[in-house]
């Protein structure tokens, strides 16, 4: 199966927070049936550790890694530290131009990373 680029239709305006901003519209292209729009994904916190060796001691330093990582992957970061929880998880950063975000720590999350990038991050990421 071959896949083609994604075809960017129209760009509308919305607000956003008391703010107008252009939110780019993604349809499918012809070969496809659907349209990634959100990305979220869990790991145990371990597998940073394991990733850099073992030497990630805190959460902003599990954070600064994550976001070199996360800007190979996808061709941006973590921007600012929301100095307050999301999604029930006890640490949080904005991933890029309000584009997702990435969260850590609390004890109901059983030492978890969470890392959500919504629709415009995915328009936004690198191929």
């Amino acid at each position: 199966m071959t896949f083609q680029n994604p075809v960017f239709e129209k760009i509308s305006l919305v607000m956003r927070d008391g703010k107008v901003v252009q939110h780019m519209l993604r349809l499918p292209a012809e070969s496809e049936c659907c349209v990634i729009d959100t990305l979220r994904l869990t790991f145990h916190e371990n597998t940073m550790h394991q990733l850099y060796g073992g030497t990630i001691l805190d959460d902003d330093v599990i954070a600064r890694e994550a976001s070199a990582l996360l800007t190979r992957i996808f061709g941006f970061g973590l921007t600012r530290n929301y100095d307050k929880g999301r999604d029930f998880y006890q640490s949080a950063w904005e991933i890029g131009d309000n584009y997702g975000h990435f969260a850590l720590g609390g004890l109901r999350q059983r030492e978890s990373i969470l890392i959500s990038i919504n629709g415009q991050g995915c328009l936004a990421a690198k191929e």
